[in-house]
Parts: C-alpha cells; structure tokens; sequence
C-alpha cells in the first residue's frame, strides 16, 4: 500500500513539473486572443508578435495564430499583402467539417488580403465562396458580412448598381440578425453608392434612415452621417443645406474630440460659396486638428488646399517636396513603430517571463503541500496499522485469558464431577478421607465432600453461558425440580446418578423427564439436551 502511494505522488510530482515548465503561454494567449482584439486592437496585435517561434505551435494552433495576426492588422489598419501566412490556416480549416465557420473567417480574410493586392477579382471569388458556403450552413453573420465585403468590392470597381445590391443583402441579413451597427454601416455604404451613381435624393432618404435609427449615446457615428449628407447636398449645389448639416456634424461630435476631416469639408463648402478667407480659416483649423491627431491624409489635402488658394505658384513645388518627405516620413515612421513594437515585446516577453516564474512558484508550493500531505497520510496509516496490530495481540491475549478460565472451569468441573460420584456411589465408605480432604482443600469445608447445588448451578453457568438463567427465561413452565435435571443431566450426569443425588428413584426422574418433554413439546427421536442446546 505505502508502495502504491509513492509511485502514485512521483508521477503526479513530475506530471506537475512538466507542467509548470511547459510553455503554455502561447496557447492560453490564443485562447483569450479574440476577446482582446475587438476592444484593444493595438495591444492585440503587440501581443500576437511577441510570440516566439508560432511555427512551432501545433498544427491546430498555428492556424489559428495565421488567422488572428491577419485579423489584427486589418483592425489596426495596417496593410498585410502576403496572403502565405492567411493561406495556412485557409488549407488547414478547409477538410475539417467541424471547423467550418473558421474555414469561412480564414477565406474572408483571404479575400481582404487579396484587396490590399488590388486582386479584386480575386478578393471577389473569396467573398462569393462565403457567401455560398454561409448559405448551405445556415450561418446569417457570415452571409450578411460576405454580402458586405462583395458590396466594398463591386464599390472599388465602380459598379455601383451591384454593389447596392450587395449592401441591400447584407442590410437586410444583418436587420434580422439584430446586429444595429453593421446594419448601419451597410446601409451608408448603400447611400455612398447612390450618391456615387448620381442618385443622391434616394441616399439622403437612407442617411435620414441611418440617422433614425441611431440611438443616442453613439455620437461620433452621427457627426460621420451628417458629414455625408452634407458632402451630398454640396455635391448636388445646396450648399445653404451642406453647411447646415457640416455644422450639425461638428456640434454633434463628442467635445475633445474633433473629426478634421469635416473642417477640410466646411471649407470646401465656403469656398463653393465663394468666401475664400472662410475657406482658408476652416483649412489652417483642419491641419491643426490633423497635425493634434497625426492625420496625414487630412494634413496634406489641408496643406495643398491652403497652397493652392494663398501660394497657387509654390503649389507644384509643394507636391515634388510632399513626394520625397512621404517617402522620408514613411521611412521614419517605420523605423520608429519597429523599434517601439521591438521594445513592448521584450517587455512583454519579461512580464511572461515574471508570470512563469509566479506561475512555477505556486506549482513547487501546491507540490510542497501535497508531498506533506502525503507524508502525514504515511504516517496516520503507520499509526493506525500499529495500534490495530497492538489491539489484535491484546484480544489475542484475551481470548487466550477466557480460554485459560474456561480449561480450569472444565477441569475444576470434571474433579467436581468425579467427587460428586463418589459421593453417590456404594462404596462411599472407602473414599470418606479422600473426600473430607477434597472438599477442606477445595472448598474450605470441614467434613464429607456433598453434593452442593449452588456449586453445580455455578459451574453450569461459567461454562455454558448462564445456561441455568436462560432455562428460567426461555421456559416459564418447567419447574424448579425439572429445572435442575435439566442442568445435571447438560452437565453428564446419567438418570441413575441423578436419582441418587436428589434421594428419589429412577422412576421419579423419569417421570419429571417425560413432564418436560410433554411441556416442551419435545420429539421422543431427540434428546433434552439437544433440544434445550438448540433453543437457547
């Protein structure tokens, strides 16, 4: 048993250090990956590249990695155009039926990577697979997003009638599907086509759908819808109504805040309007807001609309200077986001490194207290197998006590037994000192040794177990005289002995024996002592 219990804590001591050694971080980081990169894209997507090695994952876990790293770039808006790293876990997902909604996110991310391509075609055939696939398994989320993407798609091409189409299926997808903001973002989308196409009084009609159905605690998402419609009411020449909704758009966005993008659009509105010193205003506010945020895009259209307006004869300079500083700035920008991504993965790499180290502590520390446990386990079995063993001896010892005593009743019974016939015999004369001697000795009397009933109904009772008691218990009706042939005859005595030790004849016994056969209703075929052994 000890020898079972130490193999049993060894194995579980080394399958505990395996354990704690293991690195599992890996795995554990997939697992809570998903959760993290729709609220923190950007730690997301730091904490997917400080994984060491993902090559070495398993099969199962690597694809999944292929997979996220494609989905934090997207979110984080950073360009991804090898499609070898979303085409592993492509391969992997599509021949296992279990995994098939991880095979249809893999091939929309495909066809995203195809778009930064510019393999439209490409990106098209990813999303209409999809689309298709998401059909057959009844899933609505990826048939509402397939039909989003091809819309996206048909859109970049300029084929604005199928793309509405597209946006029209996935509204409609997504509105069954409860899910408000891709609903919402389908359903601008739709509205930019029009405009596209030159429909604008039916997307006005969808923006002022769009801005119905806006609840109001998402604010940033109605200065975006107002800022639409104003560029649409421009486009089309109201320009009172474009600068009515512009400046909705920028009192609607949260304070702190600012969107510059709708400053470039006031100022183009102005300058539509012919307030040229408005327009320059709104431009120089527009690149101080980019300049705030670092949005390039803003930055330069502010730069070449006040060029073009206040030094129209610099402004081919400024382009020809724009082109080398992109080039520069990107140069910088990148050097600057590796060298910071490089620092938060060693960072993070020393807090995984810190939380192994924790992690291995409370592994020895729970081992510490089991292999305790253990010990102490040992030793209260040792204890209580030593005190059994001790209690055994000790009944053992009893046992051998109670058998001691019950040898001496029955010697002491047999001498009894032997006086008592010579008592009764014939020749008692001869043995008188023989039996004076006995009963001084034995009994401490002066005298002939006698047959006594008290030291007969004794002996009885020692040797069988109150045998005497349980007669009067279990026989109310046989009396005191037949109580006592009972007890001489249990103890070997013949009839013809029993006659002479109560001074009554042969007949006499028989009678009282035949009295308790007749009380007892006992079978002539079994003796009383057989009978009274058995019923007591």
């Amino acid at each position: 048993m000890k020898q079972y219990i130490i193999q049993i804590s060894l194995f579980i001591t080394i399958s505990l250090l395996c354990f704690s050694c293991e690195n599992t971080d890996r795995t554990l980081l997939l697992k809570a990956e998903e959760l993290i990169i729709t609220q923190n894209k950007d730690s997301a997507l730091l904490l997917l590249e400080s994984i060491d090695f993902p090559e070495e994952m398993s099969e199962r876990d690597y694809a999944k990695y292929c997979q996220l790293i494609v989905f934090a770039h997207k979110r984080n808006r950073i360009a991804i155009k090898d499609d070898t790293i979303i085409h592993h876990a492509v391969n992997y997902y599509k021949d296992k039926p279990s995994d098939q909604l991880e095979y249809l996110k893999s091939l929309l991310l495909l066809g995203n990577v195809y778009e930064e391509q510019d393999s439209i075609l490409l990106a098209e055939k990813c999303f209409l697979e999809v689309h298709n696939l998401s059909k057959q398994v009844n899933d609505t989320m990826f048939y509402g997003l397939s039909a989003f993407e091809l819309g996206g798609s048909h859109k970049y091409r300029g084929k604005y009638d199928k793309s509405i189409e597209w946006f029209g299926i996935a509204t409609e997808t997504f509105r069954k599907n409860e899910s408000t903001i891709m609903q919402l973002r389908s359903m601008r989308q739709a509205a930019d086509c029009y405009v596209l196409s030159g429909k604008p009084d039916t997307a006005l009609t969808i923006y002022q759908d769009v801005l119905n159905q806006i609840s109001d605690g998402r604010t940033k998402i109605k200065a975006d819808v107002y800022k639409n419609i104003a560029i649409t009411y421009k486009n089309t020449g109201h320009y009172q109504e474009a600068l009515y909704f512009i400046r909705k758009s920028i009192e609607t966005t949260p304070k702190g805040s600012p969107y510059p993008i709708q400053y470039i659009v006031l100022a183009s509105i102005q300058e539509e309007m012919g307030r040229k010193d408005s327009s320059i205003y709104y431009n120089r506010l527009a690149l101080k807001y980019a300049q705030k945020q670092n949005d390039l895009d803003v930055i330069y259209r502010a730069y070449e609309e006040l060029l073009n307006d206040v030094y129209p004869e610099t402004f081919d300079n400024y382009l020809l200077s724009r082109a080398i500083s992109d080039s520069i700035y990107q140069k910088q920008k990148y050097e600057s986001i590796k060298y910071q991504r490089l620092y938060n993965i060693e960072k993070i790499k020393q807090n995984n490194k810190e939380l192994k180290i924790g992690r291995q502590r409370y592994v020895f520390l729970s081992l510490f207290i089991f292999i305790c446990l253990i010990t102490f386990y040992l030793f209260y079995l040792n204890t209580r197998n030593r005190k059994r063993a001790e209690f055994k001896q000790a009944l053992d010892e009893q046992n051998n006590i109670i058998l001691a005593i019950r040898d001496s009743v029955s010697q002491r019974l047999f001498f009894y037994k032997k006086m008592v016939r010579l008592s009764i015999s014939p020749n008692k004369s001869k043995h008188k000192s023989f039996l004076t001697e006995y009963n001084k000795i034995m009994f401490e009397r002066e005298g002939e040794f006698s047959h006594d009933w008290a030291i007969t109904e004794e002996l009885s009772n020692s040797i069988f177990d109150n045998y005497s008691i349980k007669i009067e218990k279990f026989s109310p009706d046989i009396n005191e005289s037949e109580r006592k042939i009972i007890i001489l005859m249990k103890l070997g005595f013949t009839v013809s002995e029993i006659s002479s030790i109560f001074d009554k004849s042969i007949h006499t016994i028989y009678r009282h024996c035949s009295n308790i056969r007749k009380k007892m209703n006992i079978p002539k075929t079994e003796s009383i002592t057989d009978f009274f052994d058995k019923i007591l």
